[in-house]
């Protein structure tokens, strides 16, 4: 982040909403080290959060700044604060870059007009015009068969990607498990990411800034989609699970296969020569990487 030695990093300040209790949050855009200039994407309960919002659901919040406004984002269509009658979950860099676009899961049946599966679902709300649309919507425009989740978007929010089971989210998926999918929120087209690896539920997908590749893992080997070229097969030295890929959509970090999670290492899968390495030993987790490309985190 350009940080010298000498600078030093203030702690932030604490800054407490009635009757709220935060149970979830992620940092999502940290353009500077200034305390107050971030976005952050959290899940609380507290009928004080956020105005005209009751307790008897955990609402998905964006807070600007320390001291600065929380918006709700799981609300229903169109401008008015109603609140979602079902639980809803943040997602990691839930938040396109111009701070636009917040991508989110529920279990809420009204905050679409056309959703009314009873299952989680993808959303995604504009924030400037207070609407929201359903990422997982079916073939013929409304609610899936059954839950999708896991949901990662491009930087500029027009591309999700997600997990489902459902069969009709596209045309001609009669697997019956979980599949990894991409929805082009600018024209409307469902593509089947995982359609042609191996049988067996897909899982934890990861999407490049472009939104032109996806990484995810199916049965411990990883893979990864391109646009326009479909999937690139596995390598067989790449057996592991969680992918991750970079920005630029050139590399997949991975947990490697192991004995045990104290002897787990981190694979780094680099799609422009097929090539696969160690990078490191760790126990601990796989965040990402940095929004150059430069560092795993």
């Amino acid at each position: 982040m350009g940080t010298s030695p000498k600078q030093q990093i203030k702690p932030r300040k604490a800054h407490s909403e009635p009757n709220a209790h935060l149970v979830a949050g992620i940092i999502l855009v940290a353009p500077s080290m200034h305390e107050d200039d971030f976005l952050a994407l959290l899940v609380a309960s507290g009928g004080d959060l956020v105005a005209h919002h009751p307790d008897r659901s955990f609402p998905v919040v964006l807070r600007v700044g320390c001291a600065g406004s929380t918006t709700l984002v799981s609300q229903r269509s169109p401008l008015r604060v109603a609140p979602a009658d079902g639980i809803s979950t943040v997602v990691a860099r839930g938040v396109s870059t111009n701070g636009q676009w917040a991508l989110f899961v529920s279990q809420a049946e009204n905050l679409v007009t056309n959703d009314a599966n009873g299952y989680r679902d993808v959303f995604i709300r504009d924030l400037k015009a207070g609407t929201n649309l359903l990422v997982s919507v079916a073939t013929n425009g409304f609610s899936v068969s059954h839950a999708s989740y896991d949901p990662v978007m491009s930087w500029d929010a027009r591309y999700v990607a997600f997990v489902s089971p459902s069969s009709n989210l596209v045309s001609g998926d009669a697997n019956i498990l979980a599949d990894v999918f991409r929805r082009d929120l600018l024209t409307g087209n469902t593509v089947l990411v995982s359609a042609t690896t191996p049988s067996g539920a897909a899982a934890s997908p990861s999407i490049s800034a472009a939104g032109n590749r996806v990484a995810f893992d199916r049965n411990n080997q990883i893979y990864a989609w391109d646009s326009g070229s479909g999937v690139f097969g596995a390598n067989i030295s790449a057996s592991g699970s969680r992918a991750i890929i970079s920005p630029n959509g050139n590399l997949v970090a991975f947990f490697k296969a192991a004995a045990s999670v104290q002897s787990a290492q981190i694979g780094l899968w680099r799609l422009t020569n097929n090539a696969v390495s160690t990078i490191t030993t760790s126990a601990g987790g796989l965040r990402g990487f940095s929004p150059d490309g430069g560092w795993i985190l």
